[in-house]
């Protein structure tokens, strides 16, 4: 961004890398990247929405919906916390009004009903797969 000559000014955040991985491509049968997935270091969700709602919006669709998963509020080892949530909040926002529809996923934390309009928190993580699959079916079948 910085060689593109974008204004940064609106982040607090310089010092440490965000590593953000492509586990599943759009139109890919293969699965075997999802047994990859961990946990990463970093945790700008602001960041990590708008990336992720930009590779779906590049999708051919009638209809986009973002399903995030969250273990709780953003945070970075070099960022300030409000400013963080304040960024979270205002990508939710611009992410929306790109026509994508959101989903808050908690998982043992509450935090996605801050951010998220639409959301649900697991407290164990058995009940992730029904849970997660019937908030989707319901905003399938409600349109």
């Amino acid at each position: 961004m910085l060689a593109r000559g974008a204004d940064l000014s609106r982040y607090d955040r310089f010092v440490e890398r965000l590593d953000l991985m492509v586990y599943k491509r759009f139109g890919s049968s293969r699965l075997d990247g999802l047994s990859s997935i961990e946990c990463g270091h970093e945790n700008p969700d602001g960041e990590a929405l708008a990336w992720a709602a930009q590779r779906l919006l590049a999708q051919r669709a009638c209809r986009r919906i973002l399903m995030v998963l969250s273990d709780g509020f953003p945070a970075t080892g070099d960022g300030h916390p409000v400013v963080l949530c304040h960024d979270l909040h205002e990508r939710v926002r611009d992410v929306m009004h790109e026509g994508i529809e959101l989903i808050g996923v908690g998982i043992l934390d509450d935090a996605v009903e801050q951010f998220y309009p639409r959301s649900i928190v697991v407290n164990t993580l058995h009940e992730l797969p029904e849970r997660a699959f019937n908030v989707l079916a319901s905003m399938l079948l409600n349109r």
